[in-house]
């Protein structure tokens, strides 16, 4: 059964949800695959395209994929069977990547992740990525072990684990750049995805806690609100939430 529901539409809505104008210089988010006039049979979300995703949602007789990260991030040299951008093609999937606009949009990933985690009154800081609100005066170890387990992550990482945090910032997926910005806006850790050894210096030097949390578990959580959105605003489309598993395992 057809719907008069077109790619387009659903595009147009994501882009009053978190306009694709907004992106960085450096993203590459909008419909990567398909075309705009094709009617959709269904739509699935998830955080990225992966042979997983694109299984079950062609199985699900979806045409649709709504996500977070690019399909198409760097300039594709080369298209080959087996890859998801092949199969996407090949299966006739429509791609839509909604990737830094999401991150900034009112009610986007890091708004999703503020609330997640349990900041108090989070506000958004100029670059439009950090969440800044208060938590317990507790210490950065405690506020880890309580994101670990709101987020479902198998471990975090941390330095200064005995700081107090009073005032806390959240940047999903690779915010390690933005800790001199909240240690400037008076946060005593910032909560995001990825870090590296160096990065744990630099927050050393800061005075500030930096807690990384997964880049899957910051981001994850926005694919069961793009579900949310979308199926009430297309009621008469099926949308299901896509499962899909992290790529990184922790060994206990």
């Amino acid at each position: 059964m057809e719907h008069s529901i077109t790619v387009g539409a659903v595009y147009r809505l994501l882009d009053a949800i978190a306009p694709f104008e907004t992106q960085e210089s450096w993203d590459n988010s909008g419909l990567l695959v398909g075309s705009a006039e094709e009617p959709v049979r269904g739509i699935g979300t998830a955080l990225e395209i992966t042979a997983q995703v694109l299984e079950q949602a062609h199985r699900q007789g979806a045409n649709l994929i709504v996500t977070h990260h690019p399909v198409i991030f760097h300039p594709a040299k080369a298209v080959l069977r087996g890859t998801p951008l092949w199969e996407a093609v090949h299966l006739g999937m429509n791609v839509i990547c909604c990737h830094t606009p999401l991150d900034k949009a009112d009610g986007g990933v890091n708004d999703t992740l503020a609330q997640r985690i349990g900041l108090w009154q989070p506000e958004k800081d100029a670059s439009g990525f950090l969440r800044i609100g208060t938590v317990a005066h507790i210490t950065a170890a405690e506020l880890a072990r309580s994101v670990r387990e709101k987020l479902g992550a198998a471990s975090v990482r941390l330095n200064g684990p005995d700081r107090t945090v009073r005032r806390a910032a959240v940047c999903s997926g690779a915010g390690a750049d933005l800790m001199a910005d909240a240690r400037a806006l008076g946060c005593d850790a910032l909560i995001t995805g990825d870090a590296g050894h160096h990065n744990f210096l630099d927050a050393e030097e800061l005075g500030i806690s930096l807690i990384a949390a997964g880049h899957y578990e910051t981001e994850r959580i926005i694919a069961p609100v793009l579900r949310e959105r979308l199926a009430e605003a297309f009621p008469e489309v099926n949308v299901t939430l896509l499962e899909e598993d992290n790529p990184i395992s922790a060994v206990e």
